[in-house]
């Protein structure tokens, strides 16, 4: 009889844990803060809006609630770091949404493998389950980068902008953007023609996989997505899950390698087929992009948001 109420109990409790995960913490949106330092003088502090792996499909009304709440945040920047739809029934809502952001300097977009493929539910239990990643059927990525640049949101497919901040474009901020490293989509080389040696530089990436390689680039900092930050966590064991070379510890969050900053978000959304989270609520992050060394690079704080 003991047994049987013990079992019953711990049935019990991995049912609300499910359910907690499935239909709750997916809702619980956060903003949070960090800050990273440049290397180079870029003459002003930056506030930088950072979104991530949003995954638009159809629904998602209270995400979209929640991004017309930060349009009334005021920034500088704001940048999109890939794996924005899961399908092509989420172009509508994530341009609209996008569009919607008014910062100073722009908004900026680079792509991860989600918006060029919709995922098929065998092939994400076998990236699971065997590594690596299996493309699905094709997005519409052409409409989807049509619609986003008539909203206004500048998309850097391995490809660099300048933006302005100096007369001198020897010292002038640069925006570089690559596509998906995992999915093997990056040219690094494409995307930094052009950008003078020596410039600051901001890299976008969906993925990192090797700080040293960013930071060899001369990279000042890196804003990357991809990882969910683990989507499951464990308390003191961390991530369960991040499809990445990168320790558990650089999941998510601000750190800094080799003298590059880094700021890797937990993203807003999931994939379709894998729509929960645990111990890893849903972000938007205000980074501080200070100007030369003035701080160093770490997570501030962060507060539920009423949705």
């Amino acid at each position: 009889m003991g047994i049987s109420i013990t079992v019953g109990f711990l049935f019990l409790a991995l049912l609300l844990v499910l359910a907690y995960a499935l239909f709750i913490e997916t809702r619980l949106f956060r903003i949070s803060s960090a800050q990273l330092p440049m290397r180079h003088a870029i003459g002003r502090d930056l506030r930088v809006l950072h979104l991530s792996d949003l995954h638009f499909t159809k629904g998602n009304k209270a995400k979209l609630r929640f991004l017309r709440m930060l349009q009334r945040e005021p920034a500088d920047l704001v940048l999109v770091t890939g794996d924005m739809i899961d399908d092509d029934e989420g172009i509508a809502p994530l341009v609209e949404v996008l569009g919607g952001f008014k910062p100073h300097l722009g908004t900026f977009a680079i792509f991860g493998a989600h918006d060029h493929w919709d995922t098929r539910l065998k092939n994400v239990i076998l990236d699971l389950s065997l590594g690596g990643y299996r493309r699905g059927e094709p997005n519409d990525f052409e409409r989807l980068k049509r619609e986003l640049r008539g909203a206004g949101v500048v998309c850097l497919e391995n490809e660099s902008s300048r933006l302005g901040l100096s007369p001198d474009y020897r010292e002038d901020v640069w925006l570089v953007g690559v596509d998906d490293v995992f999915a093997g989509l990056a040219d690094f080389e494409k995307a930094l023609d052009g950008v003078p040696a020596g410039a600051p530089k901001i890299l976008l990436s969906h993925t990192v996989e090797n700080p040293a390689d960013l930071a060899a680039f001369g990279f000042d900092a890196v804003f990357a997505g991809h990882s969910h930050g683990g989507q499951v966590r464990i308390p003191l064991f961390g991530a369960v899950i991040t499809r990445s070379s990168l320790p558990r510890k650089y999941a998510w969050g601000a750190f800094e390698y080799d003298g590059t900053a880094f700021h890797i978000n937990n993203g807003l959304g999931t994939g379709k087929w894998t729509g929960f989270r645990f111990l890893c609520p849903p972000e938007a992050t205000f980074v501080s992009v200070k100007d030369h060394h003035h701080c160093r690079a770490e997570f501030l704080r962060d507060k539920k948001v009423d949705n």
